[in-house]
């Protein structure tokens, strides 16, 4: 979900009053539908707009639905992984309680190798 409707391609208007259920009890408007394109070529298709939000929030179901990956959790980061090819497609850092994603490309790294270089630096940072 984002709540900036640029954010989406091939945007559509949702004509219905649609909502989604948020955990406190209460609702809010869903205006469009569309697909968000993030770094590395990941997509995120039927992707909700929702004006009210403050935050971009992924799906990670959804995410390795849509781009046939794997999401490994680590305490301060995440890898996003091609099933296919073990390729590594995007990175997480945690902060706050939150992994956020990482806005860059992240190339034709193989995921053990970028494992090896993140684990090897947190060992040295004490």
């Amino acid at each position: 979900m984002t709540p900036v409707y640029k954010n989406l391609v091939q945007a559509k208007e949702c004509i219905d009053n649609v909502h989604i259920n948020l955990p406190d009890g209460s609702s809010a408007h869903i205006a469009h539908k569309g697909q968000v394109h993030l770094a590395n070529h990941l997509v995120l298709r039927n992707t909700f707009c929702v004006p009210s939000f403050r935050l971009n929030l992924l799906s990670i179901s959804k995410l390795t639905e849509d781009n046939h990956c794997i999401v490994l959790f680590y305490p301060k980061f995440c890898l996003i992984q091609d099933c296919a090819t073990g390729k590594l497609k995007g990175l997480g850092r945690q902060q706050g309680g939150l992994y956020y994603l990482v806005n860059a490309d992240v190339g034709t790294l193989d995921a053990r190798f970028c494992y090896a270089i993140t684990c090897d630096c947190c060992t040295r940072q004490g």
